[in-house]
């Protein structure tokens, strides 16, 4: 299950993004590894665009997880 929140508030876009998992994610020295099978050739990058893009346009985010969900929450300025 995916949920999706958008919102363009002052002056700001606020996105929010939870995903349900199955396992806690894992992270390396802070970054966070791709759990696919098939990470070598084709997973492992999709968190680093993201963040990539948010710190391009000066935004924020943040990046939590619980036993249930993932999520990632960003503002970025418009």
């Amino acid at each position: 299950m995916i949920k999706l929140k958008f919102v363009i508030e002052d002056s700001q876009i606020i996105l929010s993004v939870k995903n349900s998992i199955a396992d806690l994610p894992v992270s390396v020295d802070g970054e966070l590894i791709s759990s696919k099978e098939d990470k070598e050739d084709s997973h492992g990058f999709g968190m680093k665009n993201i963040v990539g893009v948010i710190d391009k346009y000066g935004g924020r985010y943040v990046i939590d997880f619980d036993d249930k969900w993932f999520s990632v929450s960003t503002i970025i300025p418009v």
